[in-house]
């Protein structure tokens, strides 16, 4: 566990450098591993980058929150090579992400969905990389990420360019992990944690609510109820999906109908 918060300067500047080495790697990808002509090439090299990405994101935050639980101060004050690396990781993926989702997305609801996430998880994991506080809580919310394994594995299916390497068992495996995943990962995830800050909060002030300066404290629960309602929105469609694919209750309503 490290001692002290880092040099916020010194933090943006990393995370500057880590947006540098992120549009590189895509570059590289799109130029070195996709094809001209290829169907949507951009969010095909979005999801090929992604997909090894979201493990290297994942370790860091898995090792972080293994060594940041143990009492309320580490959670609050706490910080580790780790989770200073997740955030740094996690900040510069968003910003990127915001350029892709531009390049992507058809303007409207769904873009502006994704932008807003991207917006402000880049504010609040920002806040905490700067200011050294509430390391446990940001890592914690980044384990949401496990969902994404699956979630790309269901967008290599749908792909145009990709989707006839599938079998139809990989799809279904996909989709079945996503759903079941998501519920305990994400519609769990976010509302434990934001339970356990305001019960670390009421219990030690002192040691917890105090340490945060001004208004980053309330920024971090607004957040992960943000993602929280989000993720919620989201699960709609998944859960339609399993549904259809899985279940084959779209298959059974074309035969009745």
């Amino acid at each position: 566990m490290l001692d002290a918060p880092r040099d916020p300067a010194a933090e943006r500047s990393a995370v500057g450098a880590y947006c540098v080495y992120i549009a590189i790697s895509l570059v590289a990808i799109y130029f070195g591993l996709t094809k001209r002509g290829t169907p949507e090439r951009l969010a095909y090299t979005h999801l090929l980058w992604w997909y090894p990405f979201v493990f290297l994101l994942l370790y860091h935050a898995f090792a972080a929150v293994r060594e940041l639980h143990v009492d309320l101060e580490t959670r609050w004050t706490g910080t580790t090579e780790e989770s200073y690396v997740f955030f740094r990781l996690y900040v510069a993926a968003q910003v990127c992400g915001c350029f892709v989702e531009v390049g992507t997305t058809e303007l409207g609801a769904k873009l502006f969905q994704m932008l807003a996430h991207h917006v402000i998880s880049i504010v609040a994991y920002g806040v905490a990389l700067t200011d050294g506080r509430c390391h446990f809580f940001g890592c914690a919310a980044g384990l949401s990420e496990v969902s994404t394994i699956f979630l790309q594995g269901v967008l290599f299916s749908k792909h145009p360019h990709a989707k006839e390497w599938w079998p139809e068992w990989f799809t279904i495996f996909n989709g079945v992990s996503l759903w079941a995943c998501y519920i305990p990962f994400r519609l769990v995830l976010f509302p434990a944690i934001t339970a356990l800050y305001v019960a670390d909060a009421r219990r030690d002030p002192a040691k917890s609510w105090d340490t945060v300066l001004g208004a980053h404290k309330y920024a971090y629960p607004a957040t992960f109820m943000f993602l929280f309602f989000l993720s919620g929105f989201w699960f709609r469609s998944i859960h339609r999906g399993f549904v259809k694919k899985v279940l084959g209750a779209g298959d059974d309503a074309k035969k009745a109908a």
